[in-house]
């Protein structure tokens, strides 16, 4: 087991190491790089749905959706569908095209595909590794780069995971972040990462070893070089759901507790102490910050992002690992019993319950709320946001993988459903072709 964490970061083939301080609690620098890195404190803002719930915030609404709304959902039409040798895992989508992480055709790796989102034709796919923990989390793109988990293998045959960014016009590698310790248990990606408008990853690491560390890692988006680190503790000491940026902030589990460092110059701001550990994060543009949680003493909880003091509390026990999706004075939470409940942002009260058999988060555009569905349920409906009705929904059918909704552009993206593992569901055209393809 290493002596100190060695930060190893590839780029085009080549390998340059950095050591970082060790010092407990504490974000550090490497080689004198400031954290001003962080620049801006706006959230990612596209037309796209350039991340894994849309932003950094996690609150999986595109603001800038026209096309579709609460008055025409209900004609939706499949467009096109995509077949591939396993269950999409995650996919996002920015600059005309879906990007998308599947098992191999053997399953024993994952391969991210890169498809037209008007056609569902395939431009290129690439192995991203082999298929094990910590290299199947969010996806996330910015700075001409598409930046995923990625499955390794280190010199003694121990499988583990690094994160990898590829570019967006031909798949190949741009750089890779890994250290393995060549032991057991061996290095792997914890939190998965989440990119930051100002081109900032950041991401959860452990190290590897009997008494390796954890660490939350910020990278620059571009290059993988790593800019600072914020360690945790030991195994277990940080928790597994995805980082989260807010207004000059990132936010993580750390051990049961919510934390929250200022992502402009890396200063440590607050622990809360909610009682169990995260399932998911959100945070939103006016303060506060959502936390779903497993087996605590409420569902979801809010609170205020400046101070981390606890604002509201909604629902009893249980384990819901979907973000709470947030849009104008409600927020959206798909709790454990499969409901979607809409609730007042500052109070926390109850306005509907709906969409039975819900299995992902909701995803927001221009009055409409999208989910996609548990094993009996329709694999995707869509819902009146501000009533809870049911306006449209797909077939029914069987999946083990529930990745939300996405919509871009008038279109309704859905994983693992009865038409295919991809599926593009639009208004009508007359006379347009609707194409269907196999997994190659």
């Amino acid at each position: 087991m290493p002596s100190q964490p060695h930060i190893a970061s590839e780029r085009n083939g080549r390998s340059s190491g950095r050591m970082l301080h060790s010092a407990l609690r504490a974000f550090v620098l490497v080689s004198g790089v400031p954290l001003g890195f962080y620049g801006s404190s706006a959230l990612a803002v596209s037309v796209d749905w350039q991340q894994s719930y849309n932003n950094s915030g996690r609150t999986g609404q595109n603001r800038h959706e026209t096309i579709l709304s609460a008055a025409n959902a209900a004609g939706l039409q499949l467009e096109w569908a995509r077949s591939f040798a396993g269950e999409v895992r995650a996919f996002v989508l920015n600059d005309h095209y879906v990007i998308a992480r599947v098992p191999s055709d053997d399953g024993q790796n994952l391969d991210l595909w890169y498809i037209n989102y008007a056609t569902g034709e395939m431009a290129w796919r690439v192995d991203t590794g082999p298929d094990v923990a910590g290299a199947n989390g969010t996806l996330a793109t910015g700075d001409k780069l598409i930046f995923s988990e990625c499955g390794l293998v280190d010199a003694v045959g121990y499988k583990y995971s690094g994160i990898c960014a590829y570019r967006k016009r031909d798949g190949r590698k741009a750089w890779q972040f890994s250290n393995p310790c060549n032991c057991t248990p061996e290095a792997n990606v914890v939190t998965p990462l989440v990119y930051l408008s100002n081109g900032v990853v950041i991401f959860g690491y452990f190290n590897g070893g009997t008494g390796g560390k954890e660490y939350v890692l910020a990278a620059r988006a571009a290059t993988g070089q790593i800019l600072g680190a914020y360690q945790t503790g030991g195994i277990g000491s940080l928790g597994n759901a995805p980082i989260t940026g807010g207004t000059e902030k990132v936010f993580f589990d750390c051990g049961g507790n919510v934390c929250a460092v200022d992502h402009r110059n890396g200063n440590f701001l607050w622990k809360s102490n909610v009682g169990a550990p995260i399932g998911a994060f959100s945070a939103d543009r006016n303060g506060r910050l959502y936390a779903t949680l497993c087996n605590g003493p409420a569902g979801l909880i809010a609170l205020d992002a400046v101070t981390g003091a606890p604002l509201w509390s909604y629902g009893g026990s249980g384990c819901s690992q979907a973000p709470a999706a947030v849009a104008g004075n409600r927020v959206y939470f798909a709790a454990a019993d499969g409901n979607v409940r809409a609730l007042d942002v500052g109070t926390g009260a109850e306005i509907w319950s709906a969409a039975p058999g819900t299995a992902s988060s909701a995803s927001l555009a221009n009055g409409v709320m999208y989910v996609e569905g548990l094993s009996g349920a329709p694999a995707a409906s869509a819902y009146d946001a501000t009533t809870g009705a049911l306006l449209w929904s797909s077939p029914s059918h069987s999946a083990s993988h529930h990745p939300p909704p996405v919509i871009v552009d008038g279109t309704v993206y859905v994983a693992n459903g009865a038409c295919g593992n991809l599926c593009a569901y639009h208004l009508p055209v007359a006379g347009a072709h609707r194409p269907s393809f196999s997994r190659h």
